[in-house]
């Protein structure tokens, strides 16, 4: 769908033993993340958003807390006429499929899908200034920012506060800075990154341990490492 897509690198090294494959190993670098939270002219955020989108269900849909997708403002109204959601349904099947093959259980994908739904709900989020100067969320956005907060599983004001706020503790002192709206925004932003990073690491760490269970590293073996720069089709 994109083969000229670069969204990360990664170095695979496959283990071998008399001949046989016997484990491999996925090191990923330079994932895209700002994309996620900005996209050029012409171009989508990352795959997975659509495929969830149009391949989800909608009695999952209200489980995940997923709407309708041009209201996401990360998706930026690009979601595709008929018959490219009709390739992000298939995509999604083939996602979850590959999930299950490779040995992802139930709960783990149900728990990334949510993190991926609260990173959209989390971009819907914007501020304006109270009479006392601080700020606080839209009226608007109240329900944007119950979403998030719920599918990342934290409190409402705890999400508000990491926004709108930084507090450092210096010589025992806890000094409390409050954010200008471009900077509550940029916080915002960068959450949106660092969760999809995560995810996407736990993603890769979670692949390498069902690739090379119960290895002993310390018996004699040969390697071959590839290192590709390629896109991303699960995330």
């Amino acid at each position: 769908m994109n083969d000229n897509s670069s969204r990360f690198g990664k170095y695979i090294q496959l283990r071998f033993q008399n001949s046989s494959v016997k484990s491999a190993k996925i090191n990923e670098y330079l994932l895209e993340k700002s994309r996620v939270v900005h996209q050029d002219e012409g171009e989508r955020n990352f795959h997975i958003f659509y495929c969830m989108l149009a391949g989800i269900s909608a009695e999952d849909k209200e489980m995940y807390g997923l709407l309708d997708p041009d209201l996401y403002r990360y998706i930026n109204g690009k979601y595709g006429s008929p018959e490219m959601v009709n390739k992000w349904s298939t995509k999604y099947n083939e996602v979850c499929n590959a999930m299950d093959m490779v040995g992802f259980e139930e709960q783990e994908q149900v728990d990334m899908k949510t993190i991926l739904a609260g990173i959209l709900s989390l971009g819907n989020i914007k501020f304006e200034p109270q009479e006392t100067g601080i700020l606080k969320a839209t009226e608007q956005s109240n329900g944007w920012l119950k979403a998030a907060a719920g599918q990342f599983g934290v409190q409402e004001e705890e999400l508000v506060k990491c926004l709108i706020c930084t507090t450092s503790v210096t010589r025992g002192e806890s000094i409390k800075r409050n954010h200008s709206q471009q900077q509550a925004e940029d916080a915002r932003d960068s959450i949106a990154k660092v969760a999809y990073g995560r995810v996407f690491g736990w993603i890769v760490s979670k692949i390498n341990e069902l690739l090379a269970p119960n290895v002993d590293l310390n018996e004699e073996h040969q390697e071959i490492g590839m290192f590709l720069i390629s896109q991303i089709l699960c995330l």
